[in-house]
C-alpha cells in the first residue's frame, strides 16, 4: 500500500458535499490502508501517525461542520483462545494519544472487537492461521446497522470490493441529506468496476 499522503501536502481540495452532520463514524479496513506492515511498535506509532490526522482532514473537508470523528479500526484482534494479538497490544497501547482534538475536530479511536448491534459480546479468532477472519464481516455489518442512523455522517475507509454489496444495501437506508462516503487509498485501475452503482445509489467515493 502506497504511504498517504500528509495533511501538509494536500494536493487538490475536496468538494464538500453539503453534509452537516456534526458527528461521524468512520469504519476503517486497517491492514487495507496502513502505510508499512507492522512487525513492531514503532511501525504502529508511524502508521497511527499517518493515518489518523490524515483521515480527519479527508473527512473535514467533505463534511466541514464535523466537530467529532469515531474512528473504529477493525482487523485481526483476538486470537483463537480469546487474547489479544500482538498488533492489538501494540495499538491498545498507542491510539490513546490519537484521542485529541486535530485543529477544530476531535478524534476518539477503539478496536473493533465486537459489532456495534451486540456490544456485550467480543469475537474470538479473527486473527488465526497467519490472516485475518471475520473481519469483512464485521465491517459490513456495523456499515448496514449504522446506515439507520442519520443523525452521523457515515465513512467506510477501504479499496476492498468485498464491502460493495454492503455499501449499496447501506446507502438505500439513507436519505440524499446524509449519503454514505467511501474513502480508499488510489488504485492503479483508471476506475473501480462499480463505482456506476456507487453513482447511481448516492454513494460519495474521495481518494485517500
Amino acid at each position: 500500500m502506497r504511504p498517504l499522503t500528509t495533511p501538509e501536502h494536500k494536493g487538490a481540495a475536496l468538494p464538500a458535499i453539503g453534509v452537516t452532520m456534526k458527528r461521524t463514524t468512520a469504519l476503517i479496513d486497517y491492514d487495507n490502508i496502513m502505510s508499512v506492515k507492522e512487525r513492531s511498535i514503532t511501525d504502529v506509532i508511524t502508521n497511527l501517525s499517518e493515518m489518523i490526522p490524515h483521515l480527519v482532514f479527508k473527512i473535514q473537508a467533505l463534511v466541514p461542520d464535523v466537530e467529532e470523528v469515531n474512528f473504529r479500526l477493525y482487523g485481526g484482534w483476538s486470537l483463537r483462545d480469546g487474547q489479544s494479538s500482538q498488533q492489538c497490544v501494540w495499538l491498545l497501547s498507542e491510539m490513546g494519544r490519537f484521542n485529541r482534538r486535530h485543529g477544530s475536530v476531535r478524534a476518539k479511536c477503539r478496536l473493533a472487537r465486537e459489532l456495534i448491534a451486540q456490544t456485550d459480546l467480543s469475537l474470538v479468532g479473527t486473527y488465526r492461521d497467519g490472516g485475518q477472519k471475520m473481519v469483512d464481516g464485521m465491517i459490513t455489518a456495523d456499515l448496514i446497522h449504522l446506515s439507520n442512523d442519520e443523525e452521523i455522517s457515515l465513512v467506510l475507509v477501504s479499496d476492498d470490493d468485498d464491502f460493495v454489496p454492503g455499501v449499496i444495501t447501506g446507502s438505500c437506508l439513507r436519505s440524499s441529506k446524509s449519503p454514505l462516503i467511501v474513502l480508499r487509498p488510489k488504485r492503479k485501475k483508471a476506475e473501480p468496476l462499480n463505482d456506476h452503482h456507487y453513482k447511481v445509489c448516492r454513494v460519495v467515493t474521495a481518494e485517500l
